[in-house]
């Protein structure tokens, strides 16, 4: 294969909200995996667990796309349908989001979200959810109160503090930094760019751009490992339109193609020689490994720290 080079990789080209469409929906009862990952094997632990919604006229999921593990909760982002569930003892509940489109900040059941996608929940349970359609980060509390902690709500590409900030269907989000000094990375989808989101006091949060354009192609889903020498963060993302697996070092790295060959296929080997298909959520392990869901090959992938791709888990 040889790299495709596309005009989305131009600077604040816009690309439309991945969630603006139709999408079918899943029925019945919800099959969890809860995933251990150790090296480079992965044990899966497959358990399916009847939900038990809280309000009857939301016997479904629709397009669930987020997850995040606390303690005994998952948490699912119910983007069809505008709201936070979880899965706890073996129901599920809506933990935040009345489940009508809106942007309203408030208790679990005023609140309102528009296509919530990417979650990642910090140390003390607070889950920060990259509400795509509202084009902000808002975070929710244990006890589901949400507020808005970064975007006007208005789609742009502005760094700032908290919503004097703008961003442009924000999908994928990952926590590098859980401290004191909180530091989320975000995957500003039709910005072509990757957001960095610190705390710079309790109650507000600085937005900047760590990326933007370059191999940069409708970035999704992400993942980062722990804070380095010299604060840097290794930084892999997801592009679903180039079908590439990006990578760079933040701050101050350009972000080039780390797995991939720049179009749809389904090719196990090393760097360009791989293909990935429409490639979504993307995970790392301890040793510097990545786990690619390829969505379009329906299938996991494994990516070596050094570039080599296969295949974990196909349906084919």
């Amino acid at each position: 294969f040889k790299q495709k080079t596309s005009n989305a990789k131009k600077k604040g080209r816009k690309n439309p909200c991945p969630f603006d469409v139709a999408s079918p929906k899943m029925q019945g009862s919800l099959g969890a995996s809860s995933q251990r990952v150790a090296g480079s094997s992965v044990f899966v632990e497959l358990f399916m667990a009847p939900c038990s919604p809280l309000r009857a006229d939301h016997e479904s999921l629709d397009n669930p796309c987020g997850l995040a593990i606390f303690g005994s909760r998952l948490y699912v982002s119910d983007t069809g349908q505008h709201r936070i569930c979880v899965l706890e003892d073996g129901k599920l509940r809506v933990h935040a989001g009345s489940g009508q489109r809106g942007s309203q900040n408030g208790s679990a059941s005023e609140a309102s979200f528009a296509h919530p996608c990417g979650i990642a929940v910090d140390e003390v349970g607070n889950l920060f959810v990259a509400d795509c359609g509202n084009h902000t980060i808002r975070m929710v509390t244990p006890e589901g109160v949400v507020s808005t902690l970064a975007g006007s709500g208005e789609s742009g590409l502005k760094d700032g503090v908290g919503t004097g900030a703008s961003f442009a269907n924000p999908c994928g989000l990952a926590i590098s930094n859980d401290s004191d000094t909180l530091e989320l990375y975000v995957t500003d989808y039709s910005n072509n760019a990757v957001r960095k989101i610190r705390r710079v006091s309790p109650d507000h949060f600085q937005v900047s751009t760590a990326a933007v354009g370059g191999a940069l192609d409708t970035p999704y889903g992400i993942a980062c490992g722990p804070v380095g020498e010299g604060g840097s963060v290794l930084v892999y993302v997801g592009c679903h339109n180039s079908s590439n697996l990006v990578s760079f070092s933040s701050p101050g790295g350009a972000p080039t193609v780390f797995a991939g060959c720049g179009r749809p296929g389904h090719v196990d080997g090393k760097g360009a020689a791989a293909a990935f298909n429409r490639p979504n959520g993307v995970a790392m392990d301890a040793d510097g490994a990545v786990y690619v869901t390829d969505s379009g090959n329906h299938c996991v992938r494994h990516v070596t720290p050094d570039g080599v791709v296969c295949t974990l888990q196909s349906a084919h």
